[in-house]
């Protein structure tokens, strides 16, 4: 509706512009006639033919009879302004320009108000919109992280102001996803929501190597992975949730006083020798359930930690899976991570298989460890610490325990 009115009042300045340039147009005439004929007798005079007497007149007579006849003016000051018909319309023409001049002036005063109020509901419009989402996003954030609204908003006020709105546009449509599954399956148990979730198979398994909730562990990876520029699209899956990065996982890490934190490929039947008890690994691997289709490659990941069994000093090995807990000595977790052996898996308890080992032998795997692994054939990657990610994880963090 703004935009229509905007073009009407061009139209309306297009067509007092055409006025004003033919009123213009004809005052030029008119200035150039009464130019033309200043210094000359305006009105025609009638002489009667005169005697030699009556022709005779002083010098003195003559000069000012010619000078009145030669040009009839009237006192306006300091100015002359000519008088007669060329005058009269002179004068009617500087009259009409002057009020229409005045009012295509108004109109381009209302037309520039116009175009600010524009401009201005516009982005008004868009600040609200903004702002909505942002408060949409929060709110969908507190839930499902089980943190309050001040630990969001916190760290949210870390991040420079295109960081937030770049990462309030991707959560919004992650969580519109959500609310969208919802409203098809009103039945739906919300936790068991596969849309826009934050908390996935990775979050789960950062959360059981630091023993701290799955919420909290998903909101600090996320602002660590948008502070590094980690979040975007595609950090979404095929069902809008949440992909975190094996960076973001370093840095939460660290937050928590594990100094060397390490993405590793290694040889797997040196890994489990090389863990020492009460050290944790998260992997990456593929997941096949009995009776579904499964994709090529890792599409899952859990943690293990090595203990010693407090009753009988014997060594075992606690996978944790997506909040669930399974616990497998030292005889068969081998078995368990090389897709040998079948697991239960699951809430359902559905009969599935880990492989965690690739074509080469070889395992992938973050280590939650104060230490560096050394194994033959083994490469490591330790991502250079980030200050400024260090220093607003750990403040959120002091805020979550406070």
């Amino acid at each position: 509706m703004k935009v229509a009115l905007f073009l009407k009042k061009i139209t309306a300045i297009a067509a007092a512009a055409c006025f004003v340039l033919s009123i213009c147009g004809l005052s030029a005439f008119a200035q150039s006639a009464s130019s033309s004929d200043k210094g000359q007798v305006i009105d025609s005079v009638y002489c009667e033919p005169m005697s030699v007497k009556d022709s005779f007149v002083p010098e003195q007579n003559i000069a000012v009879k010619q000078k009145t006849e030669e040009t009839a003016v009237v006192n306006t000051g300091n100015k002359t302004a000519p008088t007669g018909i060329f005058g009269k319309i002179t004068q009617a023409v500087k009259a009409a320009v002057s009020k229409v001049t005045k009012a295509v002036s108004n109109i381009f005063s209302k037309l520039g108000n116009a175009i600010k109020d524009l401009f201005s509901s516009t982005a008004e419009k868009k600040k609200k919109e903004q702002e909505a989402k942002y408060n949409a996003v929060v709110d969908e954030l507190v839930k499902q992280s089980g943190l309050s609204r001040e630990v969001v908003e916190k760290a949210f006020s870390q991040f420079d102001k295109d960081q937030l709105n770049k990462a309030i546009d991707v959560l919004s449509e992650m969580f519109k996803s959500r609310k969208d599954a919802q409203t098809q399956n009103p039945d739906l148990d919300p936790t068991q929501n596969p849309k826009g979730n934050i908390i996935t198979c990775g979050l789960f398994a950062l959360s059981a190597a630091l023993n701290i909730p799955p919420g909290e562990a998903a909101f600090l990876a996320l602002i660590a992975d948008i502070k590094i520029g980690g979040f975007s699209e595609k950090s979404l899956d095929a069902g809008s949730n949440y992909g975190v990065t094996f960076q973001a996982q370093l840095e939460v890490l660290r937050a928590f006083g594990y100094e060397k934190p390490g993405i590793y490929t290694m040889p797997f039947d040196k890994f489990l020798s090389s863990m020492q008890p009460g050290e944790s690994a998260i992997l990456t691997l593929n997941l096949a359930i009995e009776g579904e289709k499964t994709s090529d490659g890792n599409n899952h990941s859990i943690a293990v930690k090595k203990e010693v069994n407090s009753e009988t000093g014997k060594i075992q090995y606690v996978i944790f899976d997506d909040g669930v807990k399974s616990v497998y000595g030292e005889d068969e977790i081998a078995a368990v991570l090389s897709g040998q052996k079948t697991v239960s898996w699951g809430s359902g308890k559905q009969s599935a298989t880990y492989n965690a080992v690739d074509k080469n032998g070889k395992i992938n795997f973050v280590s939650v460890s104060n230490r560096i692994w050394v194994a033959p054939q083994t490469t490591a990657t330790f991502a250079k610490e980030n200050a400024n990610v260090q220093n607003m994880l750990k403040s959120v963090i002091y805020l979550i325990k406070k």
